[in-house]
């Protein structure tokens, strides 16, 4: 449930933010984590203008026992890089 109220908010405030990854860019870091370098944009600066942004997600995931499926359990983001659009 944190993972989906973080993402609502941030969804709220970017409503227009897209990502791009390279085709064949996702690749396992370990066997829980999946690692991605992506360009992002739309994300609004401090004076609310849009951004296109170069970085790194990752997602590690957790199998919850009680159903056996795989579950988010953390999402970090490292911005390698920010230009104003």
């Amino acid at each position: 449930d944190a993972i989906g109220t973080m993402m609502r908010g941030f969804f709220t405030k970017c409503p227009n933010v897209h990502w791009e990854v390279a085709p064949g860019g996702y690749k396992m870091a370990n066997e829980t984590t999946v690692e991605f370098d992506f360009v992002r944009t739309g994300v609004p600066n401090a004076e609310g203008r849009d951004t296109r942004q170069t970085g790194t997600e990752m997602v590690r995931y957790k199998k919850d026992e009680s159903s056996g499926e795989f579950k988010i359990a953390q999402v970090s983001v490292t911005v390698h890089d920010t230009q104003v659009l």
